[in-house]
Protein backbone atom coordinates (compact mmCIF):
# COMPACT_ATOMS: atom_id res chain seq x y z
CA UNK A 1 0.00 0.00 0.00
CA UNK A 2 0.93 3.58 -0.55
CA UNK A 3 -0.13 4.58 3.21
CA UNK A 4 2.78 1.91 4.36
CA UNK A 5 5.61 3.44 2.18
CA UNK A 6 4.54 7.01 3.25
CA UNK A 7 4.88 6.12 6.61
CA UNK A 8 7.44 3.62 6.31
CA UNK A 9 5.45 0.64 8.08
CA UNK A 10 6.14 -2.92 8.02
CA UNK A 11 2.85 -3.79 8.24
CA UNK A 12 -0.35 -2.01 8.17
CA UNK A 13 -3.72 -4.28 8.88
CA UNK A 14 -7.19 -3.43 8.27
CA UNK A 15 -10.15 -5.00 10.85
CA UNK A 16 -13.21 -4.84 11.80
CA UNK A 17 -14.92 -5.24 15.58
CA UNK A 18 -18.10 -6.38 16.56
CA UNK A 19 -19.73 -7.84 19.61
CA UNK A 20 -22.56 -10.28 19.90
CA UNK A 21 -24.56 -11.44 22.60
CA UNK A 22 -25.21 -15.37 23.07
CA UNK A 23 -27.63 -17.00 24.48
CA UNK A 24 -29.87 -20.09 25.74
CA UNK A 25 -33.70 -19.97 26.82
CA UNK A 26 -36.40 -21.64 27.21
CA UNK A 27 -38.12 -22.19 23.61
CA UNK A 28 -42.02 -21.12 24.48
CA UNK A 29 -45.44 -22.05 22.65
CA UNK A 30 -49.00 -21.78 22.31
CA UNK A 31 -50.75 -22.88 25.26
CA UNK A 32 -54.63 -23.10 25.45
CA UNK A 33 -56.77 -21.46 27.82
CA UNK A 34 -59.99 -20.55 29.24
CA UNK A 35 -60.76 -17.06 28.07
CA UNK A 36 -59.32 -14.46 31.28
CA UNK A 37 -56.77 -16.97 32.24
CA UNK A 38 -53.40 -16.20 31.40
CA UNK A 39 -51.28 -18.89 30.60
CA UNK A 40 -48.61 -20.76 33.06
CA UNK A 41 -46.25 -22.20 30.98
CA UNK A 42 -42.79 -24.01 33.07
CA UNK A 43 -39.53 -22.50 32.54
CA UNK A 44 -37.12 -25.53 31.19
CA UNK A 45 -33.74 -24.20 32.46
CA UNK A 46 -32.47 -20.59 33.60
CA UNK A 47 -31.44 -18.45 31.00
CA UNK A 48 -27.78 -17.60 30.40
CA UNK A 49 -25.87 -15.38 28.07
CA UNK A 50 -22.47 -14.07 27.02
CA UNK A 51 -20.72 -11.86 24.73
CA UNK A 52 -18.42 -12.07 21.85
CA UNK A 53 -16.58 -9.44 21.19
CA UNK A 54 -14.26 -10.50 17.56
CA UNK A 55 -12.36 -8.67 15.21
CA UNK A 56 -11.66 -10.25 11.32
CA UNK A 57 -9.27 -9.01 8.99
CA UNK A 58 -11.45 -9.26 5.65
CA UNK A 59 -8.46 -9.59 3.34
CA UNK A 60 -6.99 -12.59 4.92
CA UNK A 61 -9.74 -14.31 7.01
CA UNK A 62 -7.95 -14.07 10.17
CA UNK A 63 -9.74 -13.51 13.28
CA UNK A 64 -9.82 -13.26 16.93
CA UNK A 65 -12.70 -13.48 19.85
CA UNK A 66 -12.76 -12.99 23.46
CA UNK A 67 -15.59 -13.95 25.34
CA UNK A 68 -17.12 -11.69 28.38
CA UNK A 69 -19.88 -12.16 30.90
CA UNK A 70 -21.02 -8.21 30.20
CA UNK A 71 -21.15 -5.61 27.23
CA UNK A 72 -19.23 -2.83 28.67
CA UNK A 73 -16.36 -0.07 28.64
CA UNK A 74 -14.67 -2.18 30.53
CA UNK A 75 -14.58 -5.30 29.01
CA UNK A 76 -14.28 -3.61 26.21
CA UNK A 77 -10.76 -2.29 26.97
CA UNK A 78 -9.91 -5.36 28.19
CA UNK A 79 -10.37 -7.03 24.90
CA UNK A 80 -8.44 -3.70 23.20
CA UNK A 81 -5.62 -4.58 25.60
CA UNK A 82 -5.35 -8.29 24.63
CA UNK A 83 -5.75 -7.47 20.81
CA UNK A 84 -3.32 -5.46 21.39
CA UNK A 85 -0.76 -8.15 22.60
CA UNK A 86 -2.05 -10.45 19.50
CA UNK A 87 -1.22 -7.78 16.98
CA UNK A 88 2.55 -7.19 18.54
CA UNK A 89 3.91 -4.01 16.77
CA UNK A 90 1.86 -4.49 13.98
CA UNK A 91 -0.53 -0.79 13.41
CA UNK A 92 -4.22 -1.78 12.62
CA UNK A 93 -6.72 0.12 11.54
CA UNK A 94 -10.33 -0.76 13.34
CA UNK A 95 -13.79 -0.36 11.69
CA UNK A 96 -16.28 -0.46 14.76
CA UNK A 97 -20.10 0.47 15.14
CA UNK A 98 -21.68 3.12 16.16
CA UNK A 99 -22.72 1.21 19.99
CA UNK A 100 -22.35 2.80 23.03
CA UNK A 101 -20.66 0.14 24.37
CA UNK A 102 -16.90 -0.20 22.56
CA UNK A 103 -15.43 2.80 24.19
CA UNK A 104 -12.57 1.91 25.99
CA UNK A 105 -11.58 3.78 29.61
CA UNK A 106 -8.54 5.07 28.00
CA UNK A 107 -8.12 6.65 24.41
CA UNK A 108 -4.90 4.06 23.68
CA UNK A 109 -4.11 0.76 23.47
CA UNK A 110 -1.58 -0.73 26.23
Amino acid sequence: MELEAILELKQLRYIAQDETRIERKTETKPVITSRGVKPKVKVQWPPEAFWLYGVVEPLTGWQWTQEYRQLNHTNFQAFLNQLSLQLGSTVAVMQMDRAPAPKGTSNRMV
